[in-house]
């Protein structure tokens, strides 16, 4: 029996660039966290920062209201990875230190843009959503991860964990009550900070490419 878990939660956020990632790769789920917590709290994924700044991102602990926009609210599926007691410390230890330095990661719009094209561009310190759950995967000693600098859509890695399902459906229904805990998503930004913003990470990205 399984001394641990490893939550890895594939959602179908309810916001323009996630419809459009359904359209485009024809699957119900576009997003990817994870969390050592049945209740999913805290839960960790590499995403935007704000609702209204799309291309701006990193690393963020993610609240319910992630999941909400109106009436509409995201549909769910959640695996309960089994980890040993020492690949969960693993685990706990590489998502400590991520969230210890946070300001040193970007979110990897490079990747993300060739997606597509089904390639992979690796940049120390950024990730897309996938990639990071990956490497929590990989970092843990997990063997359910694929290869940590693979290529991996969210279709495949759902796939592969699918296996490990403990629910599917509205995440309503599983995470009632949670709270925002250090989620600024729904902060309003000026189009003038935004913008700044977006630019200034994605210069970031392109020096941390380079120097790579």
């Amino acid at each position: 029996m399984s001394e641990a878990f490893i939550y890895v939660v594939f959602t179908s956020t309810p916001c323009g660039v996630g419809r459009f990632l359904r359209t485009v790769t024809r699957y119900h789920y576009n997003h990817v966290s994870v969390s050592l917590s049945p209740r999913l709290t805290p839960l960790y994924s590499f995403a935007r920062y704000y609702k209204n700044a799309p291309f701006y991102g990193g690393f963020v602990q993610e609240s319910l209201l992630r999941y909400q926009n109106g009436e509409r609210c995201a549909d769910a599926l959640v695996c309960a990875v089994p980890l040993s007691a020492h690949q969960a410390e693993r685990a706990r230890e590489f998502l400590s230190g991520v969230e210890g330095e946070a300001d040193r990661y970007v979110y990897n719009m490079l990747s993300a843009a060739c997606f597509p094209l089904r390639h992979r561009v690796l940049i120390e310190n950024s990730f897309t959503c996938v990639e990071f759950a990956v490497r929590v995967l990989a970092e843990s000693g997990s063997e359910d991860s694929p290869g940590r600098d693979d290529f991996c859509t969210v279709r495949q890695l759902a796939e592969r964990l699918r296996r490990y399902a403990v629910y599917e459906g509205p995440i309503t229904r599983y995470l009632e009550g949670a709270d925002w805990a250090q989620d600024a998503f729904m902060t309003q930004n000026s189009l003038w900070r935004r913008t700044r913003l977006t630019l200034n990470a994605n210069r970031r990205l392109l020096g941390m490419w380079r120097r790579g």
